[in-house]
């Protein structure tokens, strides 16, 4: 799986561990619309999990901001995500308040086995959400 990069966002693609792929979200993400540009490309990696029977972690603790279009496409992700049974996780920042206030609501949708979101120290995030 390739890495995704345009304008201050960057997400490195890793799909070295055996059972997990990890992509882990850098820099920024201000797009007006950003699902024109996210949406085929995670589309394409929860393809690319599915293919290979493996689950997907999204990493955000490295961060610096996004805006409230970028949830609704991480949103969309976790729906297909569950809708495929891909077993997907995303990890945030638990030191970083932004990243607290906008992951800490989407545990509505966490169902064990299947998704999951985890609190980590932060790995230099900071900035915030508008």
């Amino acid at each position: 799986m390739d890495s995704f990069a345009h304008d201050r966002l960057t997400i490195r693609a890793n799909g070295a561990a055996a059972n997990l792929l990890e992509l882990s979200w850098e820099g920024t993400s201000r797009e007006r619309e950003p699902g024109k540009l996210l949406l085929p490309y995670l589309t394409a990696a929860m393809a690319w999990s599915s293919e290979r029977n493996v689950g997907v972690e999204m990493r955000f603790d490295k961060l610096e901001f996004f805006n409230s279009a970028t949830v609704m496409v991480i949103v969309k992700m976790i729906h297909l995500a569950r809708s495929k049974g891909i077993r997907m996780r995303l990890t945030y920042a638990s030191d970083v308040e932004w990243q607290s206030l906008s992951f800490r609501p989407m545990r509505v949708f966490e169902k064990e086995g299947i998704f999951e979101i985890s609190a980590v120290p932060s790995r230099s995030a900071v900035g915030g959400v508008s």
